[in-house]
């Protein structure tokens, strides 16, 4: 079919820029597109849409022409007329990155700069910020952040939308060409939306470089700690001070990890980091801990088809996690927590908590008799107080 002939007839005659929603992939089957939720009820309830209204989708890749097909209780059906070419983004991909603000003034910022034609929004945090990161609130205020960012989108008719991203340091900022110069070529590793992580493109990417240089850390010597810590520093998105991993250590990418000062990670510590991993300053893995990213959906079709997504995983400040934990995607374990030997973590830790167990269960909160006492009954001696 000859793209835009349809197009271009509709918005004459409308005198005016269709109504755009953004949709994922799965949302598109064949030539019919399913609509849901806040979408939905946007159609039905605010724009008042009928059968045959015309509509514009998006998925950030392609653009359509598309008429209501049918209405239903939950759902409204679009038929794809015809594909769209647009020209609406920016020749250069934009980063704005900014310490943190009140969420009243970060959300009219988000709108503007998606108007603007910004791709990603950083909040950094820094030393003097007013407003301070709460670790169990994050995943809450991203998705706020992101559902802002795709209205604005809609609404200032772009063909794709602002991502907001997780909040980093100004250290972490510093090491930002690292982690942007990657999702300038692989954004759908770090966005959540399912992909091939076989791609020849990724593959030929990711794989000799990480490869080659966790091989050589992996023979350096222990004893050889000024250049393992510069090898570390190379592997990952950014090592703290003091940042020491005991060989054997594995990474899928190395780069999509924030490690803070005084980290330590025993024997065998695997890394599967196709989202982003943040771990904050003074915390402690014991041996064969491992944190995943990537997950594979759960409909044996797709994953035939050797797809997955990742979602990014965050650890608190002073975190102990014992040997053999497994934390799965999109977990964020809160300052001070302990993990118990052998758990898999598969939901949102808070913190000041001790959590253990397949899945993973807090137990209690972390109290006055831990000052006293460091295992059951041995009490801390006065050097340590």
């Amino acid at each position: 079919m000859q793209k835009n002939l349809k197009f271009d007839i509709i918005i004459k005659e409308s005198g005016d820029r269709l109504q755009r929603y953004f949709v994922k992939n799965e949302a598109i089957i064949n030539d019919i597109v399913k609509i849901m939720g806040d979408d939905y009820f946007h159609i039905t309830k605010v724009m008042r849409m009928k059968c045959s209204d015309n509509v514009i989708i998006c998925n950030e890749d392609k653009s359509w022409l598309c008429s209501i097909k049918e209405i239903t209780n939950d759902s409204v059906y679009l038929k794809i007329l015809e594909e769209v070419e647009e020209k609406k983004e920016l020749p250069i991909e934009i980063t704005i990155a900014q310490g943190i603000i009140r969420k009243e003034k970060m959300e009219e910022v988000i709108d503007k700069i998606t108007q603007m034609g910004a791709l990603y929004y950083i909040p950094i945090q820094m030393d003097r910020c007013n407003v301070k990161i709460n670790s169990e609130k994050i995943d809450k205020k991203i998705e706020r952040m992101n559902k802002i960012a795709k209205e604005a989108a809609e609404q200032s008719h772009r063909s794709k939308i602002l991502k907001v991203k997780y909040p980093i340091d100004f250290i972490d900022m510093i090491y930002l060409k690292k982690e942007t110069t990657n999702m300038d070529k692989f954004k759908k590793i770090l966005s959540g939306e399912l992909y091939d992580p076989m791609d020849p493109e990724i593959a030929k990417e990711q794989f000799p470089k990480i490869d080659k240089i966790i091989l050589e850390y992996n023979n350096t010597s222990i004893n050889d700690t000024e250049k393992r810590e510069k090898m570390l520093g190379e592997i990952l998105g950014r090592a703290g001070k003091n940042c020491f991993i005991l060989s054997p250590f594995s990474a899928t990418w190395g780069c999509n990890t924030y490690v803070g000062d005084n980290f330590f990670a025993n024997f065998n510590f695997t890394l599967l980091d196709d989202a982003e991993v943040h771990i904050g300053n003074n915390v402690k893995f014991g041996p064969n801990v491992t944190i995943v990213t990537a997950g594979h959906p759960i409909y044996p079709e797709l994953r035939e088809k050797g797809i997955e997504y990742n979602l990014p995983v965050r650890i608190g400040n002073n975190v102990w996690m014992g040997a053999g934990v497994i934390v799965l995607p999109g977990v964020t374990i809160g300052d001070n927590s302990v993990i118990g030997a052998g758990s898999v973590v598969t939901k949102d830790i808070p913190p000041n908590t001790v959590a253990v167990g397949s899945p993973c269960r807090v137990m209690r909160e972390i109290g006055e008799r831990d000052k006293k006492y460091y295992y059951k009954d041995m009490e801390i001696g006065s050097e340590w107080k």
